[in-house]
């Protein structure tokens, strides 16, 4: 740099390039036998650095809470632009704006029914970066039931009976009456109903089947297998 005629001081331009953490570098000059230096701090430009959900997961027609976060805090009110890959099943306002002195915005995203599990990307943009997350929206839950029996296996001696307990757990929300059907007892056995009673006469010949215990609601149907020896 050069000092004019008559002057004490020059002026000059440092350059910077962009950085993603804070920089600092020593700018020097040196004349005669005298050499001084000051440190220059060169921080990150202000963009956004992430976008989070909560939940991640909905099923269609529940919103979700977006969240975008700032590299650092807002020296004013600052408007980020927000974008979702799929309409049809999510959308996002246009904007989030994060107030002075806050490095975050939380902002509502509106999801709908899907026919089928689908997935949209929402994002944020500010400063040349736009980072995102995945939301997944889900059809609704059907009502529905589960069946099972225990024991798994049981022996009766002829002449005798035996028990299987038969019991039903709900899913999602499920209601309504059950009823139950039992397939594979050999001649001459008989059963009951809910709680499977197995009567072996005297006649029955010695045998290990396999039974399939139906129980049916409606439309729904499951299905459980049970052993029984007879001997």
């Amino acid at each position: 740099v050069l000092v004019q005629a008559s002057q004490s001081s020059a002026t000059f331009t440092v350059t910077t390039s962009p950085v993603t953490t804070t920089t600092s570098a020593t700018i020097s000059g040196t004349y005669g036998n005298g050499n001084h230096s000051a440190l220059l701090t060169v921080t990150p430009a202000l963009a956004a650095s992430s976008v989070s959900l909560n939940p991640t997961t909905v099923t269609g027609g529940t919103s979700s809470t977006g969240t975008v976060t700032l590299n650092a805090a807002a020296p004013s009110n600052t408007s980020v632009n927000l974008s979702s890959s799929n309409t049809l099943a999510a959308t996002v306002p246009s904007t989030a704006t994060v107030l002075a002195g806050s490095t975050n915005a939380n902002f509502t995203i509106t999801t709908y029914a899907v026919s089928a599990s689908a997935t949209s990307t929402i994002r944020a943009s500010y400063g040349g970066a736009n980072p995102g997350a995945v939301l997944t929206v889900n059809p609704p839950s059907t009502a529905d039931f589960s069946i099972s029996a225990t024991p798994a296996s049981l022996t009766v001696n002829r002449g005798a009976k035996g028990s299987y307990t038969v019991s039903i757990a709900p899913l999602n929300g499920f209601t309504g009456t059950v009823s139950f059907s039992v397939s594979g007892l050999p001649a001459h056995t008989t059963s009951g109903s809910s709680t499977l009673t197995v009567n072996v006469p005297k006649p029955a010949s010695p045998a290990t089947v396999l039974l399939t215990i139906t129980a049916t609601s409606g439309s729904i149907t499951h299905s459980t297998t049970v052993y029984l020896t007879i001997q």
